[in-house]
């Protein structure tokens, strides 16, 4: 029973190591803006990208308004702990993120960009990270609409 634990224990972290670029967070982002092939995604409302600024480079996907309110990507019993049945679209869930890209996904405290990160491999992306939230954010790259 030890031993089973004990490999449980090590896979999930192997899957944390794997899964998490740890070299680019919110507090060092403006060191990784404006390059190729990385696709930055903001998954803030309008109004919190009003309230807050954003990041210029990164491009609003808001996932309120867009992935839930449109039946793409939704929260099972409102958690956001992924669970496969949480796709609803998985072709329009396709066509907003580039599979080809390397993707950078950020909302405000990190829990929606996880829960679509999480979607997003389990789609088979693999370039795919969350950097956390905008809260974290200490950068020069803030811009208010």
């Amino acid at each position: 029973m030890k031993k089973k634990l004990l490999a449980l224990m090590m896979g999930m972290a192997l899957l944390v190591l794997i899964g998490c670029d740890s070299s680019v967070t919110m507090k060092n982002i403006d060191n990784h803006l404006n390059q190729p092939g990385i696709d930055y995604i903001d998954l803030r409302s309008w109004d919190e990208v009003s309230q807050f600024g954003h990041i210029r480079g990164f491009d609003i996907i808001p996932f309120y308004e867009t992935l839930e309110a449109q039946g793409i990507l939704v929260r099972v019993g409102g958690s956001w702990t992924f669970h496969p049945e949480a796709i609803v679209d998985e072709a329009a869930l396709r066509a907003l993120f580039d599979e080809t890209a390397t993707l950078y996904i950020m909302c405000r405290t990190g829990n929606r960009s996880g829960f679509v990160v999480e979607a997003l491999k389990h789609l088979g992306y693999t370039d795919v990270y969350n950097l956390g939230g905008i809260v974290d954010y200490q950068g020069t790259q803030r811009v208010f609409p």
